[in-house]
């Protein structure tokens, strides 16, 4: 079972969220498309929980296979998208969610975490597509 330990040194956690929570246009592929994308971040910040959201998702941030099985026993449709050159969550860590949850899988090539933002016409398309069929 991988967590986010094993992908980030714990005091880059506290550099990236906590000492510069304000930067971050690395969730981006290409970040200068996204110019005044900082100033958008630091709105969201002013909503109370969203830094607790952040810290916790980082600390607590696993694969975990059961979880996974949980949500297919569901059997409620599952829609993936996913930046192929994701920074923040490996893009390997979809294998885990294909095998047990068997969702619609979009794969976004040239992509990073923001896949709706980047590729927005390549998201929107398939995600109205899935959302008609389901």
């Amino acid at each position: 079972m991988a967590n986010v330990h094993n992908l980030l040194p714990v005091e880059n956690v506290g550099a990236r969220f906590l000492l510069k929570p304000y930067d971050q246009s690395s969730d981006f592929l290409h970040p200068a498309n996204f110019p005044g994308w900082n100033e958008k971040y630091k709105e969201q910040m002013k909503y109370r929980g969203f830094i607790r959201g952040l810290i916790s998702t980082v600390y607590h941030y696993q694969v975990d296979p059961e979880v996974f099985k949980t949500i297919a026993k569901n059997k409620t449709p599952v829609f993936l998208i996913w930046g192929k050159q994701d920074p923040t969550v490996p893009f390997s860590d979809h294998t885990v969610l294909i095998e047990t949850v068997h969702p619609r899988f979009l794969p976004v090539e040239d992509c990073g975490h923001l896949p709706h933002m980047e590729k927005p016409k390549i998201v929107m398309r398939e995600l109205l597509d899935f959302l008609e069929k389901n």
